[in-house]
């Protein structure tokens, strides 16, 4: 007879069930400590060693039901073995460091994942089918087919061409410092969406005051107006595919034109094109950031803006010295958390992140490559 197995499920329902997931609404089901230590007193019942997994989530959501069931295991030393399935997200030091201590395992599982040699003989098929359809989509801007065939042993190229072929939903990158190699490989391999010319990246900073949005934070170095005209709309359709309306404003250190310099100057022109194309769209500028988010300032001194009364909610920046200083400060000072930068404006799901970032960090960015890639119609959310 083999060894008893006890599942305990911290929360009924999704395994990656967290806080930042927008793709369900359903009410949680947290199992509760009796009902935990109920079942391990049941399968403890004759002194045989057993196994107890806690799965069906993060330990952050129900930790009173985890600590109750270890606590109890080491009370009464019972003959079980730990085990915590988890993908990560929401394992804070403290918890980890308890369940370090307490002798509870921590796992993944990689069941039914399918593991990809890119530079293996029985990808050469792939690579060679990749090769010839990024060099009939790419081959008037420079792409033959023996470079293509190079470039399917570097994983960007080939992790993006599984995507545009249809033989994977969504593609994270890894970056560095310098990102505009991996960027690039996106706008070949997968292309822009029609009707813009521009993509772009938005953070999602969840802070005391509520949940800003911050565009562009990675792609573009450049702050020519029509680039902003094009990040002002990718944000707004991120901001609304997350459920909210977007309350714009447009970042400068000039106000409604009191700097004719070149930078306030592209940001006012990209305001005076939006305005003039999109007017149900909420946004209005040039202004300083203490204006944007002062509502009672900002009203103050210009009544006549589209924004007044209302509270704004995304940030569009000149440039990327902007945007990149302001995000990272926050995130830094500890005054926010932050999810991103989530890629918007590419025809398919994929994403970039630092090669430092956190797996909690990691772990949010794949939730919303796979939401990218249900809302797309590729991927069935409730199989995800």
């Amino acid at each position: 007879m083999g060894i008893k197995m006890l599942v305990l499920s911290l929360t009924g329902q999704c395994n990656f069930a967290c806080r930042y997931c927008y793709a369900a609404e359903h009410e949680r089901i947290m199992m509760s400590p009796e009902t935990a230590l109920a079942a391990v007193k049941l399968a403890a019942d004759g002194g045989e060693r057993f196994v107890i997994q806690f799965s069906g989530g993060e330990p952050l959501l129900n930790f009173d039901c985890l600590k109750a069931v270890v606590d109890y295991v080491h009370q009464e030393k019972l003959p079980a073995v730990l085990q915590l399935q988890t993908n990560g997200s929401l394992l804070t030091d403290k918890i980890a460091k308890y369940l370090y201590k307490n002798k509870v395992a921590i796992g993944v599982s990689l069941d039914g994942i399918e593991i990809v040699n890119i530079r293996h003989d029985r990808e050469s098929e792939r690579r060679s089918r990749y090769a010839t359809m990024l060099a009939e989509k790419r081959g008037r801007d420079g792409y033959t087919r023996r470079e293509a065939l190079e470039k399917m042993f570097d994983r960007n190229y080939f992790g993006m061409m599984m995507v545009e072929a249809g033989d994977a939903d969504a593609f994270v990158a890894g970056t560095y410092s310098n990102n505009s190699e991996v960027t690039s490989i996106a706008r070949d391999v997968i292309g822009i969406r029609p009707d813009y010319s521009h993509f772009a990246t938005m953070h999602i900073m969840n802070t005391k005051r509520g949940v800003y949005y911050l565009a562009d934070t990675m792609i573009n170095e450049t702050e020519d107006c029509d680039t902003l005209v094009d990040i002002a709309r990718l944000a707004r359709h991120a901001v609304e595919y997350f459920a909210q309306k977007p309350v714009m404003a447009m970042i400068s250190y000039s106000n409604f034109g009191s700097n004719r310099a070149q930078s306030p100057r592209a940001v006012h022109e990209a305001v005076e094109v939006l305005q003039q194309r999109y007017p149900d769209l909420c946004i209005d500028g040039e202004m300083q950031v203490n204006y944007a988010l002062n509502r009672q300032i900002r009203d103050r001194n210009y009544p006549f803006s589209r924004l007044y009364g209302k509270d704004v909610n995304t940030l569009i920046f000149p440039n990327l010295n902007a945007s990149s200083a302001a995000y990272r400060m926050m995130l830094e000072m500890g005054l926010c958390e932050v999810i991103g930068p989530i890629q918007i404006g590419l025809n398919k799901p994929v994403h970039f992140i630092s090669v430092e970032a956190k797996v909690r960090d990691i772990v949010n960015l794949a939730i919303i490559a796979t939401m990218d890639a249900a809302v797309s119609g590729k991927a069935p959310l409730a199989d995800k």
